[in-house]
């Protein structure tokens, strides 16, 4: 069923989805080896689709903004301890106030939001909101490289996913 959602996610809006399958596995546990070395504090997953990789980090108990209905009905069968939001994730971002790591699983590569995106990462970031943030990328050059991060640095490159992927980490 999931990936049912996620392919009829890809069709109505493709530049939104990014790809057209789910991230794999391989991406997903190296999120998960990541996120053993970050501070711990409360997580929100931007764009989780079907929860490819909230299932490698679902012990953490992240919060989930997911702005398509369908792939949030999914993921609350999936993962019925995390809280689900259905909404978009420049206006998560925008309102929220309580401090965050931020796991972005938006394909910002081609994604027509994507300067929105990236301002309000930047904004949130300014207020204190995120203290770090992880991404992946399906292109080479670094994806939030405008969001004013103090420090970032690509971490890992995740080549047997459907297209390669490239995980980056901000402070």
């Amino acid at each position: 069923m999931s990936k049912k959602a996620f392919i009829k996610a890809y069709l109505k809006n493709p530049s939104r989805t990014g790809s057209v399958i789910p991230s794999s596995d391989r991406l997903g546990k190296a999120f998960a080896d990541q996120l053993e070395l970050l501070p711990v504090n409360r997580i929100v997953e931007l764009g989780p689709g079907t929860g490819a990789l909230t299932k490698h980090i679902a012990g953490s108990s992240p919060k989930l903004v997911e702005i398509d209905r369908e792939l949030c009905n999914v993921l609350a069968n999936r993962f019925p301890g995390c809280i689900i939001e259905n909404r978009c994730a420049v206006e998560f971002l925008k309102e929220c106030h309580e401090p965050c790591g931020l796991i972005v699983s938006i394909p910002l590569i081609n994604n027509p939001e994507k300067p929105r995106i990236v301002s309000a990462i930047r904004e949130a970031y300014l207020r204190g909101v995120v203290s770090w943030c992880m991404i992946f990328t399906y292109g080479l050059a670094d994806p939030l490289k405008d969001a004013g991060f103090k420090k970032s640095k690509k971490i890992r490159s995740v080549i047997l996913n459907i297209p390669p992927a490239h995980i980056w980490h901000y402070e």
